[in-house]
């Protein structure tokens, strides 16, 4: 079956860090096969229920994949606590294995 290949545009997270700062990872699995960490940031601790928005496109790398994994947890001393999570991201391409085949639709020429 045809895959598509994800580019992650950004990722809104709702959480709580007390004591310490948490971390967020993106790991995904492509340019290499195995998944890997391919972006990282920073969710401040603070007073209750807050809402990072990482803007990973931003960042100047393409981040991509047909596999994506998230990966969070609180630094050294601190407690996280994940309420929620969104990520945007858009299907670029699309990957064929052995004797598969991709067809466009019916398409009408030179009538624009």
């Amino acid at each position: 079956m045809a895959e598509g290949i994800k580019q992650i545009k950004d990722i809104t997270v709702v959480y709580s860090a007390t004591g310490a700062n948490g971390f967020i990872w993106l790991q995904t699995d492509m340019p290499n096969a195995p998944i890997q960490t391919r972006f990282a940031g920073a969710l401040i601790a603070g007073s209750g229920r807050q809402t990072a928005h990482l803007d990973v496109e931003s960042t100047g790398y393409d981040i991509h994949g047909k596999l994506v994994q998230f990966v969070a947890g609180p630094e050294s001393g601190g407690v996280l606590q994940l309420f929620s999570g969104k990520i945007r991201f858009r299907t670029i391409g699309v990957y064929l294995l052995s004797g598969e085949l991709w067809k466009s639709q019916p398409l009408t020429l030179g009538s624009t």
